[in-house]
């Protein structure tokens, strides 16, 4: 698979996987896109704020991490999946609180996310999440 450019993806997310209602795993995503103005549409009163924001991985890019669908998760090493559940900050932090992240920091919610595979092949290059 040919990668994006970089230039195109300069952010650096953690992303937090529900595993269990109590218990979330956190993986460090660098060079992935992120467009605040997503949400932002021109209307006839004006500029209107959805609150929502999109974030595109390039899997091609991810180095040794691979993305697996849900139901293959297993915590395996290196792996890593994407629910309805989720959540992510921008940048590289350590903890893992909801709460504690969202006094400090912006913390989006995925809402959806969608796949992206190029023509004649089966391998999955960009996902592309929706969140608020």
């Amino acid at each position: 698979m040919i990668s994006s450019p970089r230039i195109l993806r300069p952010f650096t997310v953690t992303l937090f996987h529900k595993v269990t209602d109590t218990f979330f795993v956190s993986i460090v995503l660098e060079h992935v896109g992120f467009d605040e103005n997503y949400g932002i549409k021109q209307a006839n009163k004006g500029i209107s704020d959805i609150d929502s924001v999109l974030l595109t991985i390039d899997l091609s890019d991810c180095g040794d991490k691979k993305f697996v669908s849900e139901f293959e998760y297993k915590q395996k090493k290196d792996t890593f999946t994407i629910g309805n559940e989720d959540y992510f900050v921008i940048g590289n932090v350590k903890e893992t609180d909801f709460d504690k992240l969202k006094e400090v920091m912006n913390v989006y919610n995925v809402n959806k996310f969608t796949t992206t595979r190029p023509v004649n092949t089966t391998d999955i290059q960009f996902i592309e999440i929706y969140a608020s």
